[in-house]
């Protein structure tokens, strides 16, 4: 009994102390665990700052890059631009090598053939002295019965013949083959005309106007045009340079040589473009058609 009522009064006198204390720690965890979950809440709003810095430092850098990859684009297309023109460029440079030996070979040919026309014209004009000489000598041999008839037909058929020989030697040149210079003509240009009778009695002023014209951004400026005569009047050489202007290329020059008699008329010519040779035909008027798109301009 005795220890029973010790213990009720133990019990009564020590349990609001142990309470007291149980509830002074419970207040202080609590303490400690708002304090640690205010530090939780910096380090967690610290981190958003960071991740956030990181995003913008990722998102600059992938514009960097993006930038980089189309430099390295471009790069890569000038390169292959750069090698196109290099290859372009020698492959013009080998067909221009083949113009000029090609040109080189044609005007061989043209002077050879001018050897042979003037050996010609040289024969034609021996026949006909010698068909004078016969004359004489036929005057002196006919006598008074009738024979100058027979005699001067037989010298008129062979004045005639002889004249025929002469006109046959000097036209073989009305259609002479002509070789265009092209070596400095990228895009080939072409200058056709024809059914212009070249002499020295052409109007230089005249033709250099009607070459002279500007349509659809390309000129063609005669700069040298002159009349060499061989055999008397009979036959002539006639140079003309012509020089294409074009916004889009430098000015390039074009000689055109050729060589026809002086009373023939020039209808027909070779040209060479690119390496591909072509036959013209055109006729000389007042008016130039010049497409600036296309190979030719052409003279009508």
């Amino acid at each position: 009994m005795e220890y029973f009522i010790s213990f009720i009064i133990c019990f009564f006198f020590t349990a609001p102390q142990q309470l007291e204390y149980e509830l002074a720690r419970a207040k202080t965890d609590l303490e400690v665990a708002e304090q640690e979950s205010c530090e939780t809440m910096e380090t967690i709003k610290n981190l958003e700052k960071e991740n956030a810095l990181l995003k913008g430092k990722c998102r600059k850098q992938g514009e960097e890059i993006d930038l980089l990859s189309h430099r390295l684009k471009v790069s890569k297309e000038n390169q292959a631009t750069i090698e196109t023109a290099i290859e372009t460029e020698v492959k013009v440079a080998e067909a221009r090598k083949g113009r000029i030996a090609s040109q080189e070979e044609k005007r061989k040919a043209l002077e050879t053939k001018c050897e042979d026309l003037i050996a010609q014209l040289a024969a034609a004009e021996e026949g006909l002295k010698a068909a004078s000489e016969l004359n004489e000598i036929s005057k002196s041999a006919i006598d008074e019965r009738g024979t100058v008839r027979t005699v001067r037909m037989w010298f008129h058929a062979a004045l005639v013949l002889a004249a025929l020989a002469a006109a046959c030697h000097c036209t073989q040149g009305n259609s002479p083959v002509i070789g265009l210079s092209g070596d400095n003509t990228r895009h080939g240009v072409v200058v056709q005309h024809g059914d212009f009778k070249v002499n020295q009695k052409n109007d230089l002023t005249n033709l250099k106007e009607k070459l002279n014209k500007t349509v659809d951004g390309a000129e063609l400026v005669v700069t040298k045009y002159h009349v060499d005569t061989l055999i008397q009047t009979r036959f002539a050489r006639s140079v003309i340079e012509v020089e294409v202007q074009n916004n889009a290329d430098a000015p390039r020059q074009i000689i055109v040589p050729f060589a026809v008699p002086a009373a023939a008329m020039l209808t027909s010519f070779e040209i060479e473009s690119d390496g591909e040779k072509h036959q013209a035909r055109a006729v000389l008027k007042d008016s130039i058609q010049v497409d600036s798109t296309s190979t030719s301009a052409t003279i009508k």
